[in-house]
């Protein structure tokens, strides 16, 4: 791999946590994540925002 691939996929990267996270903070803004997070915590961002909208369609069908 080049140094500008190597480049590339870190920016690339960067990019998907930074989207993540703002994702996450969207539903949770009082959140403490951020892109300097460990992995493992962003990485169950994904599934904790599938939870609280299911969460929400629940109350919704409940209301």
């Amino acid at each position: 791999m080049t140094e500008q691939e190597q480049d590339a996929l870190i920016r690339k990267c960067h990019r998907l946590e930074m989207i993540i996270v703002r994702a996450f903070r969207e539903l949770d803004p009082s959140s403490d994540v951020d892109t300097h997070s460990d992995i493992e915590v962003l990485s169950s961002l994904p599934f904790t925002i599938r939870n609280q909208l299911r969460l929400l369609t629940l109350l919704e069908v409940v209301r």
